[in-house]
């Protein structure tokens, strides 16, 4: 498949250009389009770079920084989420990590492995109660922490510039 996208891509750029106005509209379109860092003093705006906080740093407007917040928040609570799970499987017991997954051959080996699993679940039991009892409260809090941040980053980035909300004007 990357040999196929290859050789499409090589034939692309072998083509002649045959619609040159277009092509110049198309790339002009492209620059306009293109979020630039202002620079103050030499008059040449410049891309960000490629290493630029997008949950800190206004590059699109405020909601592009709650999307890459939201994303962080995210990647945060499976992290903290998974790293417990382990964590509790390492120190306690790694059949946590294999109950309902072994296979059996023979009839006989079936009915051990079930007989097995069975007991080693319900003496587990406490163990993953003791997880979903973490991840809810862990997840309610931190959903209460992420909607105060989130709200008080539009308050912060709303008082300090000046948006076409500030310009509306209510009709009574």
């Amino acid at each position: 498949a990357v040999v196929i996208l290859m050789v499409w891509y090589f034939r692309m750029l072998a083509r002649p250009v045959v619609n040159e106005a277009g092509l110049s509209y198309g790339i002009e379109g492209r620059a306009r389009a293109m979020v630039l860092k202002r620079s103050g003093s030499s008059g040449t705006d410049a891309p960000y770079p490629l290493g630029t906080n997008l949950t800190r740093t206004n590059v699109a407007g405020v909601g592009t920084m709650l999307f890459f917040r939201f994303q962080l928040a995210l990647i945060v609570w499976v992290a903290t989420l998974l790293v417990t799970w382990l964590l509790l499987a390492v120190g306690i017991s790694k059949d946590l990590l294999i109950l309902g997954d072994r296979g059996a051959m023979t009839p006989q080996l079936l009915c051990a492995v079930v007989s097995w699993g069975r007991w080693r679940q319900l003496e587990l039991l406490w163990v993953k109660v003791a997880w979903l009892s973490f991840a809810y409260l862990f997840s309610f809090a931190g959903t209460l922490l992420y909607a105060v941040q989130q709200t008080r980053l539009v308050k912060d980035v709303d008082s300090e510039n000046v948006t076409i909300a500030d310009f509306t004007a209510v009709l009574e």
